[in-house]
């Protein structure tokens, strides 16, 4: 299942600010809802291998 989307806000049925458990890359946080999640208007930059360092990596 795939949406898009710009901009998300999660909410809680309840008047209550909730904590909730947020795991980002393997740190865990507490934050109170609602949580707002957006696209950035910068591009993720990523590296990746050379394609014949990716094949010996494979072995």
């Amino acid at each position: 299942m795939s949406f898009a989307f710009e901009r998300i806000v999660v909410t809680h049925p309840s008047k209550k600010r909730w904590l909730v458990k947020i795991a980002t890359d393997g740190e865990i946080t507490r934050l109170r809802m609602p949580l707002e999640f957006r696209v950035s208007d910068k591009p993720l930059l990523l590296l990746k291998p050379e394609p014949a360092a990716a094949l010996a990596n494979r072995s």
